[in-house]
C-alpha cells in the first residue's frame, strides 16, 4: 500500500473518504473496510473511486444501481453497465459554476432565475449526455434547474446549518461543532443588521465588510478563544458558499482571517501532586477510573464516554482510537491499575465501554428548543468532588498535567500524547514515537523526582 494515500481512512466509519468538489465520498460504498492496513480494502475503495470520478465529471454514466449518493449504494459491474440498469444523471451538486448577481441598491429585488436552453441530442445518446446552455458536457442540471440561484444570506445560513445537522446525524460531525456554527453565524447576521442593513445577498459581503466584522468581533469578544471561533465559523461558511457555487469567488483571502495571536483564557491550569492525591483518595471507584484515564491517556470527558471495547488490546493494555475532536490517532499504554479498573467497570456489551450507574451514556449532546446542550456526568460529578476537596481546576486539567509532565522531559512527544496532527516526515515514524511515549507516561506514576507537577508513586 502506498504511503501517501489518495483516499483518507475514516476509522469510525470503517471506510475510505475522498473529498471532491466540496462533497465527501466514502468507499467502499456498500461494505465496511477491514482497516487502514487492509491493502485489499484500500485497492477496492480506490478502484470504486476511479469509476465514480468520470461520472461526477460528466464523462460516463452512473456506476451505481440506484444512481444516487447516500447509504445502500451498489456498484454495478462494468460489464453490466449497458444492460437493464439504464443511466443516471450526475448529482445536481455538480451543476456548472454561475456568477451570483451584481450588487443591487434595492435589497428586496430577487435575482432572476437562469432559464437554460435545451440542446437537442441525437436519439441514440444516453440521458447523461444531455446538457443545457453553454458547454453541455460540463453542465448536468435537470431541465428548469440551473446553477444555485439563492443569494439571500439568511436563507444560505439556514441551508448551511441544515446540512451540518445532517452530518451530525450521519456521525460525520459532532453536535458540539454544529452548536458552534448555530451560535456564531447568527452573530454575523446581527452585525449586518446593525451596520449594513441593505446587505442581504451574499455578493454584497465585500472585503471591507469582512474586515469591519473582524474588528467588531475583536472589540466585542470576551476572550481570544471566542473571537477565534466567531471568525473561523464565518470563514467556513464563506468557503462553503464558494464550494457550492453560491459565490463565484471569495471576497478576500480568508487563509489567515481567523488567526488570533493571543487566545488568553486566564492562567494555565495544572494539578499538583498533593491535589491529585487528595482527589483520588476521596473519589469513588468510578471517579478514580475517570481520573486515571484523564492522566494516563490524556482523555477528555467526551473521549472517555465514547470508549469502545474494540479500542483496547486487553492483553497488552494498549488503547488505540481516533480522537473525537480531530480524528487524529490516539495511542496509550494503560497502567495496570487503569486496565484493572476498566475490566471491573466495563459494560457487558462493551459499546460503549463505560456508562453511568443507571446505564446511561456518560456524555450526551442534544438539540433542545433550537439550542445545543450537553449533559456531562463526568464533569458534573468531578465539579462536586473538587469543591469538596478545595481544588479549583476542572477535569480537563488532568490532560494538561500529563502533557506538562511530558513537555518538561521530551517536548517532541507532547503532540502524540495530545493527539495533535502529525506533520511532515514525522508521520512515517509514528509507531516509534508512540513507543517512546509509552515509556515516558509510565514514569508519571514511577518517578521519584520532587518537581512541582511530577506525580511520584501516586497510585498503588
Amino acid at each position: 500500500m502506498p504511503r501517501r494515500y489518495e483516499l483518507r481512512w475514516v476509522k469510525h466509519a470503517r471506510k475510505w473518504r475522498k473529498r471532491y468538489l466540496g462533497t465527501d465520498w466514502y468507499f467502499p460504498s456498500d461494505v465496511e473496510c477491514g482497516g487502514k492496513k487492509d491493502n485489499a480494502g484500500y485497492q477496492s475503495a480506490l478502484a470504486e473511486w476511479n469509476r465514480v470520478k468520470p461520472w461526477l465529471d460528466g464523462l460516463e454514466p452512473c456506476p451505481y444501481l440506484n444512481g444516487e449518493t447516500g447509504r445502500g449504494r451498489v456498484l454495478i459491474p462494468a460489464e453490466r453497465m449497458h444492460e437493464d440498469f439504464g443511466y443516471a444523471k450526475p448529482p445536481l451538486m455538480m451543476a456548472s459554476v454561475a456568477s451570483v448577481r451584481k450588487p443591487s441598491s434595492v435589497a428586496t429585488v430577487d435575482p432572476p432565475r437562469r432559464k437554460p436552453t435545451p440542446i437537442v441530442q441525437p436519439d441514440d445518446q444516453p440521458p447523461w449526455v444531455l446538457g443545457y446552455g453553454f458547454a453541455p458536457m460540463l453542465d448536468h442540471a435537470e431541465p428548469g434547474q440551473g446553477a444555485p440561484t439563492e443569494t439571500k444570506i439568511s436563507a444560505l445560513i439556514e441551508e448551511y446549518l441544515d446540512r451540518r445537522l445532517r452530518e451530525v446525524h450521519a456521525s460525520e460531525l459532532s453536535m458540539q461543532m454544529y452548536g458552534e456554527d448555530k451560535r456564531y453565524l447568527p452573530y454575523f447576521q446581527d452585525f449586518l443588521i446593525g451596520h449594513y442593513l441593505d446587505c442581504i445577498h451574499v455578493d454584497q459581503v465585500t472585503a471591507s465588510v469582512l474586515s469591519h466584522y473582524r474588528a467588531h468581533a475583536q472589540n466585542e469578544a470576551k476572550s481570544g478563544r471566542t473571537l477565534k471561533k466567531r471568525l473561523a465559523t464565518l470563514a467556513k461558511w464563506m468557503h462553503w458558499l464558494a464550494d457550492e457555487n453560491f459565490l463565484e469567488t471569495l471576497p478576500k483571502d480568508l487563509t489567515r482571517y481567523a488567526k488570533v495571536k493571543t487566545l488568553g483564557g486566564g492562567p494555565k491550569e495544572f494539578f499538583t501532586v498533593d491535589q491529585v492525591k487528595r482527589l483520588y483518595s476521596v473519589a469513588n471507584e468510578r471517579m478514580k477510573l475517570w481520573i486515571l484515564l484523564g492522566l494516563n491517556a490524556g482523555l477528555t470527558q467526551r473521549e472517555i464516554a465514547t470508549l469502545d471495547a474494540g479500542m483496547i488490546n486487553w492483553e497488552t493494555g494498549v488503547l488505540e482510537r481516533p480522537r473525537n475532536k480531530t480524528g487524529e490517532l490516539t495511542r496509550a499504554r494503560l497502567w495496570p491499575v487503569t486496565l484493572n479498573k476498566l475490566k471491573e467497570q466495563r459494560t457487558a456489551s462493551g459499546s460503549p465501554l463505560l456508562v453511568t450507574a443507571s446505564g446511561q451514556p456518560l456524555v450526551v449532546d442534544r438539540e433542545v428548543d433550537g439550542a445545543v446542550s450537553r449533559t456531562d456526568t463526568i464533569g458534573g460529578r468531578f465539579n462536586k468532588l473538587r469543591i469538596k476537596v478545595g481544588v479549583s481546576s476542572p477535569f480537563k486539567a488532568f490532560r494538561k498535567t500529563g502533557a506538562d509532565f511530558i513537555e518538561e522531559r521530551q517536548s517532541e512527544l507532547t503532540s502524540f500524547y495530545l493527539s495533535h496532527a502529525t506533520q511532515g516526515t514525522k508521520a512515517y515514524y509514528v509507531r516509534q514515537h508512540f513507543d517512546r511515549l509509552f515509556t515516558l507516561t509510565d514514569e508519571i506514576i514511577d518517578v521519584t523526582a520532587k518537581k512541582r507537577r511530577v506525580l511520584p508513586g501516586l497510585f498503588p
